[in-house]
């Protein structure tokens, strides 16, 4: 959980790759953890990974992630995704 955490600071920060890079330790640590897997999916859907989004998005819900909030959470993860596209990481 605590690696989930850190990678959506990172993603506030706008370090997308360093965000992706604590989710990915998230599933080494714990692979029966849902959330980095959805995290990851937002990612890669941004990156227009369509493939890699839909494993990711169907690991975590194989794993019970209801995705009641996911569309909440898409849209606000795309909305900080064009923030920082925006404006840039945060010095």
């Amino acid at each position: 959980m605590t690696q989930n955490n850190i990678g959506a600071a990172h993603l506030l920060l706008g370090d997308i790759d360093a965000a992706e890079a604590a989710w990915h330790t998230a599933i080494d640590l714990d692979s029966q953890y849902p959330l980095p897997h959805a995290n990851l999916a937002v990612v890669a859907a941004t990156r227009n990974n369509a493939i890699a989004a839909s494993e990711h998005l169907e690991t975590a819900r194989r794993l019970g992630y209801s995705g009641a909030g996911l569309d909440r959470f898409i849209h606000r993860t795309q909305s900080i995704l064009a923030a920082v596209e925006s404006h840039g990481p945060v010095a």
